[in-house]
């Protein structure tokens, strides 16, 4: 037993230690992301969420096209808790991103979210909206109700029905055109 833990302490040893650019990143991002994935778009939040619940990213990847499409997102579950914490969704390789939407759950006992950044990245690219940017690069629907725009959303039931989300906007499909 014992060659075997060394082989794989060893393997671990050399994955961590060819890490050229180590800004902002571990041992463990070097599997999670690896070098085959820097082809796709990465959609990422920095947030708290107070309940477990279920997030989704829809995207479009067609400018002809303007409806989201089931068969075209990517669901994430995430455990509830108070601090902040990084959900991201790994779009498929090779697709372009055009438009996207990212719905804020499905637990309806979840009551408030907070969302301080968003990133959407592509190859070395990155596009960094902090929270009190959020209104200016997104369409908030009737279902969310944003707190002095500095990421507190409040999720409101109306007429028994709940779907909050937010849309990508003009503004930030010309910013990803251009930048990304």
């Amino acid at each position: 037993m014992k060659p075997k833990f060394y082989v794989f302490f060893s393997f671990i040893i050399i994955a961590c230690s060819s890490n050229i650019d180590r800004t902002n990143s571990t041992c463990l991002d070097n599997f999670r992301n690896p070098e085959t994935n820097k082809t796709s778009f990465h959609i990422s939040l920095l947030m708290e969420i107070e309940k477990d619940d279920v997030l989704e990213v829809y995207y479009i990847d067609d400018p002809k096209k303007q409806a989201f499409q089931s068969d075209k997102k990517i669901r994430k579950k995430v455990l509830g808790n108070t601090q902040n914490q990084e959900v991201q969704f790994n779009l498929p390789d090779k697709i372009k991103l055009h438009k996207f939407r990212i719905d804020l759950g499905e637990n309806s006992n979840q009551k408030n979210i907070k969302i301080q950044e968003i990133k959407i990245e592509h190859k070395e690219n990155v596009i960094s909206i902090k929270d009190s940017l959020i209104p200016y690069f997104f369409d908030i629907n009737n279902y969310l109700d944003l707190n002095n725009k500095n990421g507190d959303f409040k999720i409101q039931d109306k007429e028994n029905k709940r779907d909050p989300f937010i849309i990508s906007n003009a503004t930030l499909i010309k910013k990803m055109k251009i930048e990304l």
